[in-house]
Formats: structure tokens, sequence, C-alpha cells
């Protein structure tokens, strides 16, 4: 069916919405590490989305004495914002172009059953 490639796409890009707004929101969480999504080709047409973790470490920070970890080295968030900005626009945009196809498709098939009777 021709609606499932933009169908999936936007299924794939709410994913990936999802992992950058959980990224942003963990942008200052220690230790957190980053998700990351891969947009991979469906046998028989469409997308789908693979999540995975980025694994590469966060910046290292020395805590001062008297916190918690009372002076201990803390491996910060390997989230990067302005990656995640850049992810979320073009996500956005993607989107937006999908949904259209969509729409201009219901508009097609309705243009078509308009002329058969």
């Amino acid at each position: 069916m021709m609606e499932s490639a933009p169908l999936s796409a936007l299924g794939a890009l709410a994913t990936r919405m999802a992992a950058s707004a959980a990224n942003t929101a963990n942008a200052q969480t220690p230790g957190y590490q980053a998700r990351r999504v891969d947009m991979v080709e469906k046998t028989g047409g469409g997308v789908a989305a693979v999540v995975s973790r980025d694994t590469t470490p966060g910046p290292v920070q020395t805590e001062p004495l008297g916190l918690p970890q009372g002076g201990a080295d803390v491996v910060l968030s390997n989230v990067d914002p302005a990656r995640e900005i850049t992810s979320q626009v073009s996500t956005l945009r993607l989107y937006q172009a999908n949904a259209r196809s969509l729409q201009i498709m219901e508009d097609t098939k309705g243009a078509h059953l308009d002329l058969i009777g």
C-alpha cells in the first residue's frame, strides 16, 4: 500500500523526537548516555527507527568537597544540546512533510472517487 511509507516515517520520526526530548531532559543528569535513533529501510517499503545508546563517555568533572560526592570524579552526560536542537528541528520538518504527503494522497484519492461517480 502506498500509504505505508509516509505512515511508517511518521512513526519513526515520533520515536526520533521522543529520544531527542529524553536526551534534552537528561542533559544535566550525571552519567546519562544519549539515545541515538537510526532510520532503517523496511522490507517492502517504509522505514523503522532503531534506538541505541551513545556509549561515548561524557566529560569528567571533580565535585568539590562537602557535596554528597565528596570530591569524587563524576562523569557527566554526553548529550550535546546543539545536536539535539538541530535534530528536533529537522525531525519536525520531516514530520510535517510526511503528514502533508499523506494529506495529498488522501485528497487525490477523493478526487478520483469524485470522477468515478
